[in-house]
């Protein structure tokens, strides 16, 4: 059998696009192993590379069976792992790395929050008391150490029988063939990830017993819900700020007090009484349940009355309701909620059930035995009462035939709305500006893409994998792609991404040339111990104060994004008139005066003596309608 190509053969096939090729080459070299000169690790980033993930877990491991402290393998399986998911595969590789360094800063970093989100208290209390012996930095292990769970030291009764939790899923049930798990993580925070299993008693039970943390899609797949709930919430950027001022701190918990019993008092007396959830975080849940599952835009009707019919809360609280839809839209999941009795991922604390006085219920299944859903009837009525105190707003009646105008048919006016990133917000958005400030290879990435040169695919890679971890990272990541003369169809971001962002030594190491030239050498001093990844810039982002809500931010913010294109557009301004010169003395020469692209055709035209250069694009394609999604406004 031929023995399969090199591994730079295959880099630069692959580079040209022979993707296929080089997936079948690897799958061969699967059966051969590196050549001379050539490791596992290699091969696994090739494999990679080529999307063949499974193969590159084996190479990776491979890896790591010869050299067990072989640091680089140990980073690219985890972000391997973590990228796809595998949480358990994850959890085992680092624990066996830290058993053979208990002192590794940048195994700490990684195994402690997966530790936390699983509530393995027992074995992170290992892993940090070894850690600590071992010499590790007293403040890195300050920093690893979370909160710990008070519910045992509240007395809850927790364990729940079967029954119990097989009446929890028919109360909290949602879509019946999905549920979400919540992460957390300290660089990105908090989010969900859809699990397509349905919600069973055996899920449920490791829920309330904190080893996962679940949420529900209200919305059922024929379109009905059972429940509907208020979330009530701090605003987290006010909390954060506010973190050192206890006065302040009091004022807004009493602030969410008032609020959250005003609540319960408006849909008291509309018949609907509440149950009262602690988020476990920084507000409430108020449920609802219903005797009978109801029509999701009916409920979702019903709660843009509530809301209608109920004063703006005070700041800094908010007020959502869920279902946040009325119905499903194609493979759409719509928002979720997360499920009472957990383990927050972020705060550690419990989400658990208050009674009257706000006290916390010790005994949340008999709390739930004894719970009454609303009947339709009541929602009915309550639907009326709230059209009797502010009437929803009706439609005006047609018109009579003498009435009518005639039909013209001029259509609609098109929407203009500005796009959803410019070349200014490079200047506005604080993150992307203060990244690309300080990260040399980032600045030059971009200033490649400036300057009209193609990037090639690691390039292409390296900024995917950096700013596609910022939320307005994907939007400015897309829209240097937009610029690239070249570009996979694969390559363009739908969402921030999830895992490790490329770490500074994976940037040399795919543009080693580029590296070099700008200098790329941060020490990260302000976080020892972290993993190094140009992303740690924005620690020494300065915090801007929380603002109060103001009409005039969004308006502010696209006047400076055009004002820096008004700038960047006078010192382009020659260029393009060079370009447009040199663009119209060719095409004088084409047999037709004119350019056939894809994205469609320049010609020259002739108006009254004057030469004119026309741009006419290519009809584009409906854009399917883009599914509802939970990554936003889950509560």
């Amino acid at each position: 059998m031929t023995r399969p190509p090199p591994i730079d053969e295959l880099r630069r096939r692959l580079a040209e696009g022979e993707v296929e090729e080089v997936r079948r080459a690897l799958a061969r070299r699967a059966t051969v192993g590196p050549g001379e000169g050539e490791s596992h690790v290699e091969l696994g980033e090739l494999c990679e590379e080529a999307g063949l993930f499974e193969l590159a877990r084996v190479e990776y491991e491979a890896a790591l069976a010869t050299d067990p402290d072989d640091r680089r393998a140990l980073r690219l399986l985890a972000d391997l792992c973590e990228a796809r998911g595998d949480r358990d595969r994850l959890l085992r590789y680092l624990s066996a790395a830290a058993e053979r360094r208990p002192g590794d800063g940048e195994v700490l970093v990684r195994l402690v929050p997966e530790l936390q989100a699983r509530s393995l208290t027992r074995h992170l209390a290992r892993v940090l008391a070894r850690a600590e012996e071992a010499g590790a930095d007293p403040d890195l292990l300050a920093g690893l150490r979370g909160p710990a769970s008070p519910s045992e030291e509240e007395g809850i009764a927790l364990l729940p029988h079967d029954a119990d939790l097989v009446r929890f899923l028919q109360l909290f049930g949602g879509r019946e063939d999905m549920h979400a798990r919540q992460w957390f993580d300290r660089a990105r925070g908090v989010g969900f990830t859809p699990v397509p299993q349905p919600l069973t008693v055996h899920l449920l039970r490791n829920h309330v017993l904190g080893n996962v943390t679940l949420g529900v899609y209200p919305i059922r797949l024929d379109g009905t819900v059972g429940f509907f709930a208020l979330d009530i919430d701090l605003e987290r950027k006010v909390l954060e700020h506010h973190r050192s001022d206890g006065e302040a701190l009091v004022r807004f918990r009493e602030t969410l007090r008032r609020e959250t019993l005003a609540w319960i008092r408006f849909l008291t007396d509309l018949g609907l009484p509440p149950l009262v959830e602690d988020s476990g975080y920084k507000g409430r849940h108020l449920w609802v349940h219903l005797a009978e599952p109801l029509d999701a835009a009916r409920i979702r009707f019903l709660g843009q009355r509530l809301l209608a019919a109920r004063p703006e809360p005070e700041f800094p609280v908010s007020v959502e309701f869920f279902p946040k839809q009325g119905r499903r839209r194609g493979k759409g999941l719509g928002n979720l909620i997360k499920l009472p009795l957990g383990i927050h991922r972020r705060t550690g604390r419990r989400a658990v059930f208050l009674g009257p006085e706000g006290e916390v219920v010790r005994e949340p299944w008999e709390h739930l035995r004894n719970l009454e859903p609303v009947t339709p009837e009541t929602v009915d009525d309550a639907l009326a009462r709230l059209d009797a105190l502010a009437p929803a707003p009706r439609a005006p009646e047609a018109p009579s035939d003498e009435e009518k105008e005639p039909d013209v048919r001029l259509g609609p006016l098109p929407i203009l709305r500005p796009p959803r990133w410019t070349e200014g917000d490079f200047e506005v958005d604080p993150e992307v500006r203060h990244l690309l400030a300080c990260c040399p290879v980032l600045a030059a990435l971009k200033e490649k893409v400036d300057r009209g040169e193609a990037l090639d695919y690691d390039e292409q890679v390296v900024l995917r994998h950096t700013l596609g971890h910022l939320p307005q990272g994907v939007l400015a990541f897309n829209y240097l792609l937009g610029r690239l003369p070249d570009v996979r169809p694969e390559m363009p971001l739908k969402s921030t991404l999830r895992g490790s962002p490329s770490s500074c030594a994976r940037i040399r190491q795919r543009l080693p040339r580029l590296a070099g030239e700008v200098s790329c050498s941060c020490s990260f001093s302000f976080a020892p111990g972290s993993y190094p990844t140009p992303l740690l810039h924005l620690r020494t982002l300065p915090e801007s104060p929380p603002k109060d809500p103001d009409p005039r931010e969004k308006t502010e913010r696209l006047a400076r994004a055009y004002a820096a294109l008004c700038r960047r557009g006078e010192s382009l301004g020659g260029e393009r008139e060079a370009l447009e010169r040199e663009l119209c003395r060719r095409l004088e020469n084409a047999p037709d005066r004119r350019l056939v692209l894809e994205e469609g055709v320049y010609r020259l035209v002739d108006r009254e003596g004057v030469t004119e250069l026309l741009w006419e694009p290519a009809a584009e394609e409906k854009p399917e309608e883009r599914p509802e999604g939970e990554p936003e406004g889950a509560a």
